[in-house]
Order: C-alpha cells, then structure tokens, then sequence
C-alpha cells in the first residue's frame, strides 16, 4: 500500500504541482483561496476541481501515486485584454481614416 503523502514539486502563483499518495480513495486540498479560474489535472488527465470547506480548492485521488497540477487561467484579464486590443485598433483605424478625410478636404484640387 501506498502510504497517505503528498509534496510540493513547483509552488508559483499560477501553476502548482504536487506528487500526492493515498492508499485509499482521498482528497488533495490546498489551503489556497478557490478560484473558478484554477484547473487540475492529476496524471496529466483533467480533473474535477471541488470547493473544500467554502474556501479552499482541492481534488478527488483514487489509491496510489499521482502527480497533480493546478494551473490558473485568468479569464477575466484575458477577457480585458482582448476588449483593450479590439478597442486600440478601432481607434487606430478612426485616426487614420479621420487624417485621409482631413488631408483629402484639404487639398481637394489634388485628386485624379
């Protein structure tokens, strides 16, 4: 039997890694806030990821050795991020026909 362990690999603010052992079926929890935008996989294989007493995150193991990343995709800064690079390019593109419109309305004895 596999004796109940579990062990830091990588601890970084956006991906967490853990080689965790149980000899029976158990549960993996970090005492770090739950965050819908956190993912787990265990074995590389995505898993479901539980709200552990309201407040922490954590996953189910099946007995034995597993190796368990979690991995944290902002969505919400990707969400602003893109919002930001649409809106910076609708203005790019207003500036550029509003200066064709002014240098055109300027010089109107100059088109073919």
């Amino acid at each position: 039997p596999v004796p109940a362990s579990a062990t830091f690999v990588e601890d970084g603010l956006q991906r967490v890694v853990s080689r965790a052992g149980s000899p029976r079926d158990g549960y993996l929890v970090l005492s770090d806030t739950y965050d819908t935008d956190w993912r787990v996989d265990v074995d590389g294989v995505p898993a479901p990821m539980m709200r552990v007493n309201g407040l922490f995150r954590g996953v189910r193991l099946a007995p034995g050795e597993h190796t368990v990343t979690f991995t944290y995709h902002p969505s919400k800064f990707y969400l602003g991020a893109s919002i930001s690079a649409i809106t910076a390019l609708g203005l790019a593109l207003a500036c550029t026909v509003g200066a064709r419109r002014r240098r055109d309305a300027a010089s109107p004895g100059l088109r073919a």
